[in-house]
């Protein structure tokens, strides 16, 4: 029994391609195996920008027009929206840095004492060791140590020496002599018992840092992924109206809905700890 392709619209034609083309990925994966250790990093680079741009052709060609064609006239309702969301974003950085803290002022009392200041500072040095072992190339910066160093020297210039903290540390530190009056004899007395706990929010501030930037050099990663993803679910919702499948809209709404939670409780659980 045969086919007879004429009486089909362009766009049907266009889903038995892909209904064809998606049921041989699993083969050219394999088959691909057997080639990619014969090819070059500068060469392979080559390739995958030319698939991430094929997928990125292939998501627009499903997701453009039909966006274009619902699209109305709320600009200034989206830019509300856009602030909303980067205020959102900032307050939840603010609390991951802030639960970081008091977890490393709390393991000083309680899990670590005997480490006390020194923990923190490891585990700067530990996070920057990690990026010089496993963490070399990256599509935004062809040094991640060096990047995420630049950050968390920035971080700690900015936030600490542009704004004084360090010169008044400095300044309170040293302790007051027998005949000094004012105010340092009594702000020393007060920081004496805290210096450990300021100095180790320092250095918790730099690895918080230092965890961002390994989440930037990472989120081409993620992009991609979520692009094969959207790719992967278009053409099977194409192979299942083609097929005369049955669409639920079930699982795509609670999905939607947990996606952006899940993003952001992965986000604050690696920066926080």
């Amino acid at each position: 029994m045969h086919a007879d392709t004429r009486g089909l619209a362009p766009a049907q034609v266009h889903r038995i391609i892909a209904a064809i083309l998606s049921r041989r990925t699993p083969l050219g994966t394999l088959a691909a195996l057997a080639f990619i250790e014969r090819i070059n990093a500068a060469k392979l680079g080559t390739l995958l920008s030319l698939a991430a741009g094929m997928l990125m052709y292939v998501g627009a060609t499903h997701l453009l027009p039909e966006a274009d064609y619902q699209r109305k006239p709320r600009t200034w309702l989206a830019f509300g929206r856009g602030l909303a969301t980067i205020s959102q974003a900032i307050l939840w950085l603010l609390f991951s840095l802030l639960f970081s803290i008091i977890v490393e002022w709390a393991g000083m009392m309680l899990w670590w004492p005997e480490q006390g200041l020194d923990h923190s500072r490891t585990m700067l040095a530990n996070e920057i060791s990690y990026l010089d072992t496993d963490f070399r190339r990256s599509v935004v910066t062809s040094d991640p140590a060096r990047f995420a160093k630049e950050v968390a020297d920035g971080t700690y210039h900015y936030l600490f020496e542009v704004t004084r903290v360090v010169a008044f540390i400095h300044w309170v530190s040293p302790p007051p002599r027998q005949e000094e009056q004012g105010v340092r004899p009594t702000l020393h007395r007060i920081y004496q018992p805290l210096a450990e706990f300021v100095i180790a929010a320092m250095q918790v501030t730099q690895v918080f840092s230092v965890r961002l930037a390994i989440l930037t050099l990472a989120t081409p990663v993620f992009l991609l992924f979520s692009l094969v993803a959207l790719v992967d679910g278009l053409v099977k919702r194409d192979l299942r109206r083609w097929g005369g499948g049955r669409e639920s809209s079930f699982v795509y709404h609670y999905a939607k809905k947990a996606v952006l939670p899940l993003v952001v409780i992965t986000w604050v659980t690696y920066l926080a700890l």
